[in-house]
């Protein structure tokens, strides 16, 4: 009975490697395709990044300095580096990824002053 169960459990190895074997193609390699130098390319790249901040100026956007600029990056969780439930805002439903999207855009009740010792409403 044990080398039944072996032997299946080798085929069933083997089939799984073979399918994970056959898996998504490869990614181009990055770089110029016509095997030209990166020189040419670099005048492009840099005309494209010109054009982003005319755009933001076109579109009426405030200019608001670096100090006074919140930056949210995700907090981790289960994907680090990016918010996942930003549609749900109960922190207390089973399945929220606690990545700190609900505690960072969310006001408590209260706040408490440590150092004033002091509770602000």
């Amino acid at each position: 009975m044990n080398r039944r169960w072996l032997s299946w459990l080798s085929l069933l190895t083997v089939l799984a490697l073979m399918l994970s074997a056959c898996g998504t193609p490869e990614l181009p390699a990055a770089g110029p395709a016509d095997g030209g130098d990166d020189a040419a390319a670099a005048p492009a790249e840099s005309a494209n990044t010109a054009a982003e901040p005319a755009a933001a100026a076109d579109a009426g956007l405030p200019e608001v300095p670096r100090n006074r600029t919140l930056i949210m990056a995700g907090l981790g969780g289960e994907h680090p580096g990016a918010f996942t439930d930003v549609e749900l805002f109960n922190s207390y439903a089973p399945g929220l990824s606690r990545s700190g999207f609900t505690q960072a855009c969310t006001e408590g009740l209260f706040y408490y002053n440590m150092i004033g010792d002091e509770f602000i409403p």
